[in-house]
């Protein structure tokens, strides 16, 4: 990541990302956007269960969810979260985990509710979102930039 220039003084992405990933880290929802067969956004709400820095976002949904038809036909997305008056919006892709170990290591008791059948049920399906770019807004300094893939 690199500083960008914003009027006079320049502004710390690194430091703008550590704060984000931080807010990531607290917020129990977050709306991801899937792109419809029309080529429409299709807006959702969901509770991340992973993060990884302010880029990386694990959540689970249903297998025969209509995000998870259309992911699998166009794997573009967008997420979107905020706390007060700091958000950011990042634009991507997902990938549908299938790796048994990982979906049980990022298991959480509470999605029971909705899988019965525990990390095993086939409908739990476990939902990989990785950003390509963001546009951040914490604590009144603004950036938009690319995340370069692996970071």
């Amino acid at each position: 990541m690199r500083h960008m220039e914003r009027g006079p003084a320049p502004v710390d992405i690194p430091a703008l990302c550590e704060k984000a990933a931080d807010m990531l880290k607290r917020c129990g929802e977050i709306t991801v956007a899937s792109v419809s067969e029309d080529g429409y956004p299709r807006i959702c709400v969901v509770s991340p269960l992973r993060t990884e820095g302010c880029s990386v976002v694990y959540f689970a949904t249903s297998a025969n969810s209509e995000k998870v038809r259309q992911f699998r036909k166009n794997p573009k997305a967008g997420v979107c979260y905020f706390n007060g008056d700091n958000s950011q919006t990042l634009t991507g892709t997902v990938q549908i985990v299938e790796d048994m170990r990982l979906k049980r290591k990022i298991w959480q008791d509470w999605l029971i509710r909705h899988f019965s059948g525990g990390p095993e049920d086939p409908d739990y399906c476990l939902v990989k979102f990785t950003a390509n770019a963001a546009t951040l807004w914490y604590g009144g300094e603004f950036a938009s930039f690319s995340i370069p893939a692996g970071e």
